[in-house]
């Protein structure tokens, strides 16, 4: 960071003890963010209530990052099987058991990459894993071992300078409720996304884990207007940036992002070969 920029980001963080920043004022404040930033190795935790949009939000995410870099594979694990158009049949499992299968696949093909010399001879594998509503009462799946190592040590998974750095796995967990998620899967996501949760406990563990920023006067009044800003719009949510390191205000790690709306959407097939959709019929579990 240039010396200018340190001095601007210094000025800004001794001038917030003066007041507290509106809502209106934060969301104006905050950059739209931009699905590029996700990356392959990301874990991303998205929280709000039945019906409120999370599918929307991380369907139009998805529509997004596949104009930066296309996944080679697309899973669905739902206990319902709903939702996700674009991720044909065979891509969609009813429980966590094939989530295991894919990691195992993943190292295999970075060990596979590892002793190849030349980067055409490499494989690649960019994975994007989504779990919809599994963080719930059942005991077996918040205790999954696989997904508690994805949460600490998937990004080990990612290729790094072994060659073909965007390989990986991106996990992305959908649910209605941030305090049925074990501690260790809530230290380790990479993003946080939220919007309209009226539930005060479930605010209070969002906005005192990963928003807060100051401990002034104003500082925890602050962090909850800053939590209002995704109510200020339709198919707005907001995004933290949980490993950013550099935080001397809000703009730094918190984005708001508009999803495109559901009828927005151009239809796609994320995933999968032709005859994964022809045989492709959609069931939906009860």
């Amino acid at each position: 960071m240039h010396k200018k920029d340190k001095d601007n980001k210094k000025m800004k963080y001794e001038r917030r003890d003066e007041r507290c920043l509106s809502t209106e004022e934060l969301d104006g404040m905050l950059q739209e963010f931009d699905a590029s930033m996700l990356t392959m190795d990301s874990m991303v935790y998205t929280v709000a209530p039945r019906r409120a949009g999370k599918n929307c939000c991380i369907e139009s995410l998805i529509h997004q990052f596949r104009k930066h870099l296309r996944p080679t594979a697309i899973f669905l694990f739902s206990k319902s099987n709903a939702g996700f158009p674009g991720i044909p049949k065979s891509y969609r499992f009813r429980t966590l058991a094939n989530f295991e299968k894919i990691i195992q696949l993943q190292l295999k093909v970075k060990r596979h990459n590892v002793k190849q010399k030349k980067e055409s001879d490499m494989v690649e594998s960019r994975v994007i894993c989504i779990i919809d509503d599994f963080i719930d009462g059942n005991k077996n799946v918040r205790t999954s071992k696989s997904l508690i190592r994805m949460s600490s040590m998937g990004r080990h998974i990612a290729e790094g300078d072994v060659g073909l750095k965007n390989n990986g796995i991106m996990t992305i967990i959908l649910s209605q409720d941030i305090t049925m998620c074990p501690p260790v899967i809530r230290k380790n996501i990479d993003f946080l996304i939220t919007t309209k949760v009226a539930d005060r406990l479930q605010r209070k563990a969002m906005v005192e884990q990963y928003m807060c920023l100051f401990t002034g006067r104003h500082g925890l009044r602050e962090s909850y207007n800053l939590y209002d800003v995704c109510t200020l719009r339709e198919y707005q949510f907001l995004i933290i940036n949980a490993t950013c390191s550099n935080k001397f205000d809000y703009d730094d790690y918190c984005y708001k992002y508009i999803a495109i709306a559901p009828d927005k959407l151009p239809k796609e097939k994320w995933t999968g070969n032709q005859s994964d959709w022809d045989n492709h019929e959609l069931e939906i579990i009860w």
